[in-house]
């Protein structure tokens, strides 16, 4: 057990936490945004907080492209149309979601 709470405190101590304002969002750079809402950023933020930097995005005209960027990009956007991918029958996987559905593979 005390080794569970040593290994959660050391995964929690790895991420930060975004502190700054809204004022203080607004003047960040680009690509110091982009690492903030990249997938693999251990960078925590409320959703409010992910809105205020997209739009700040926005009013840059600047876009974070990279593969893994479109990827969880187009995952997000699947989640929000279809939900949380559901568990799975045995032998079978999550497919694409279509018509607000997720859809599944089975072999």
């Amino acid at each position: 057990m005390r080794s569970l709470i040593i290994l959660v405190a050391l995964t929690l101590s790895a991420c930060s936490t975004l502190s700054y304002s809204p004022e203080e969002i607004r003047d960040l750079p680009p690509g110091y945004i982009c690492e903030i809402l990249a997938p693999d950023s251990t960078t925590l933020v409320t959703e409010e907080q992910r809105i205020q930097l997209y739009r700040t995005l926005e009013r840059k005209n600047h876009r974070c492209d990279t593969a893994a960027w479109a990827r969880k990009k187009a995952e997000m956007a699947q989640e929000r149309e279809c939900g949380i991918k559901p568990m799975v029958d045995f032998d079978c996987k999550v497919g694409k979601c279509v018509n607000g559905k997720w859809e599944q593979i089975c072999r």
